[in-house]
């Protein structure tokens, strides 16, 4: 009878021990997937934002500041860096609602990156954002899904008979309508007008449209402005419609809900 005992609690022993190990095993397991996927989800994140920012304002040299994302994304709220860190600080919102840069190492040597966004910044940038919108991040579409919601601005250029698709529509310059600007070297009493014939399209609906620079178009809920066009002024002889650049902006008008 005493062996049986001792066998049994011995097994039960061993039973618990071994139930206690799984879920010790199974927790760090998960506990590792998380940060891997977390670390994924960052860089997918900050290559993501910085690839679509370049395309709008330019690669900057050091990098992005929180500054810099702002005039990139004009969906983003200043809200949303509160906490981000920088290569040598962080970020944080003062009472008048503005974006302050706070310097954590006050002996170290400043350089001129020292606001500009690290890896570590990204991951609360994505954190703060998704707590925002209520979007939270599951997969790779979902952190797809946040960087629509605060792209409300595309930058595009475009040649005579090319296609550029942005926000969910498709620019075509189609011809040169008028070209009046005054000539260089010129004093002129009038700048002149530029106007182009564009045909604007979603997967739904086409038009074609006269636009003159300066000018935005409405097109159901985005913007189209042609805001700049190289060369940048007429030249006498004329010009080759092959030769014009036209550079557009567009903007989206309603967030979504």
């Amino acid at each position: 009878m005493n062996t049986f005992i001792k066998i049994f609690g011995a097994v039960l022993l061993i039973l618990v021990v071994g139930f206690f190990a799984l879920n010790a095993y199974i927790y760090n397991e998960k506990q590792a997937e998380t940060i891997q996927n977390q670390e994924a989800f960052t860089a997918y994140f900050q290559e993501q934002i910085v690839e679509r920012g370049v395309a709008d304002i330019g690669m900057p040299i050091e990098g992005f500041s929180g500054g810099l994302l702002i005039q990139a994304y004009p969906g983003l709220e200043v809200s949303d860096f509160e906490g981000v860190q920088t290569f040598e600080g962080h970020y944080e919102v003062s009472s008048q609602g503005q974006l302050a840069f706070v310097r954590d190492n006050e002996e170290g040597p400043v350089t001129s990156a020292e606001t500009t966004v690290s890896k570590e910044g990204y991951a609360t940038l994505l954190e703060n954002i998704s707590a925002r919108l209520e979007v939270p991040v599951y997969t790779l579409e979902d952190i797809d899904a946040i960087l629509e919601e605060i792209n409300t601005r595309e930058n595009i250029s475009v040649q005579i008979g090319e296609s550029v698709s942005a926000l969910g529509v498709t620019v075509t310059p189609l011809s040169i309508v008028e070209d009046s600007r005054c000539p260089p070297q010129v004093r002129c009493v009038w700048e002149g007008r530029f106007v182009i014939n564009v045909r604007i399209e979603d997967s739904v609906e086409s038009v074609e449209e006269g636009i003159e620079k300066g000018k935005p178009f409405i097109f159901k809920e985005r913007e189209i402005t042609l805001h700049r066009i190289e060369p940048t002024l007429f030249e006498e002889g004329g010009i080759d419609e092959s030769e014009y650049l036209f550079h557009f902006i567009i903007r989206t008008l309603y967030r979504s809900e």
